[in-house]
């Protein structure tokens, strides 16, 4: 099976930052939400703590495709950056993704929440830094 090799200016937008907001969907509605992440670069994901009593997280068991978002804030337009992705979302028990999310946020320890993998299956990144309205794509090739 071939590496994923995302392009390094998503990996290195994506690690730079550490809140997403995350759509999710039922037949009836979307619901939002946004969330501390830790991303995995070698098998693009994202981990997130939720509890499954939430709203989102009721809907993620329900219907785990989630779209989302990172983006940096700014108020000029030259300087805007950020991600649009897709991807599967499933409660872990991984005692190594734990601790790998516990790594970027301690607070870990403190709570009973599960944590979740958001396995990215597609990503645009748009970036008016370099160029206005450069945009790099990535899929991921088997599913």
């Amino acid at each position: 099976m071939e590496a994923v090799v995302m392009h390094d200016d998503i990996v290195r937008f994506i690690s730079k930052h550490h809140v997403a907001a995350l759509s999710i969907r039922d037949e009836e509605y979307t619901w939002s939400c946004c969330c501390y992440y830790s991303f995995i670069p070698s098998d693009p994901a994202l981990l997130f703590l939720s509890n499954s009593d939430t709203r989102h997280a009721k809907l993620m068991l329900q219907t785990p495709y989630v779209s989302g978002t990172i983006s940096r804030q700014t108020k000029s337009v030259f300087r805007i950056q950020g991600v649009q992705f897709k991807g599967v979302a499933r409660i872990t028990d991984s005692v190594q993704m734990r601790q790998s999310y516990s790594k970027r946020f301690p607070f870990v320890c403190l709570t009973d929440a599960e944590l979740w993998t958001l396995r990215l299956d597609y990503v645009k990144f748009t970036s008016n830094i370099v160029k206005f309205g450069k945009k790099l794509y990535w899929e991921r090739t088997e599913r």
